[in-house]
């Protein structure tokens, strides 16, 4: 079985948001391409 790396993002108010990434990505870009709220940005080269 292949792992996936996980990554949690914690808002503000505590709650908390558990997301499959990818290896070698940035946790911004593991964030925008799973629409964690509040986070601002893009990707380059996309």
């Amino acid at each position: 079985m292949k792992r996936v790396p996980k990554v949690v993002y914690v808002g503000s108010d505590g709650d908390q948001r558990v997301v499959d990434a990818v290896a070698g990505d940035s946790v911004m870009s593991a964030a925008l391409r799973n629409g964690v709220p509040g986070i601002v940005g893009g990707v380059r080269g996309q």
